[in-house]
């Protein structure tokens, strides 16, 4: 569960990291045991849904759009 926020956009990581939209964040959870491992902040303004594209791109906004780079890369499905 988030600690501000519901969960929007849930992605899983080609690590196996659970990815999720939360509030003013984008939560990184261990699916293993759900021990929060840490926050992307992104702004003050609410997220919601989430998107990974190659790269290690994820995207996420709410009357705008943020990214983050980082190197994990979320798994992506084109169908």
């Amino acid at each position: 569960m988030c600690d501000v926020h519901v969960s929007d956009g849930i992605k899983i990581a080609e690590s196996g990291l659970i990815f999720t939209a939360a509030g003013s964040s984008i939560d990184v959870v261990d699916p293993n045991n759900g021990v929060l491992l840490g926050k992307i902040v992104t702004s003050n303004e609410t997220m919601n849904n989430l998107v990974a594209i190659p790269g290690g791109e994820w995207f996420t906004g709410q009357g705008g759009i943020w990214r983050a780079r980082i190197a994990t890369q979320g798994t992506v499905n084109y169908g």
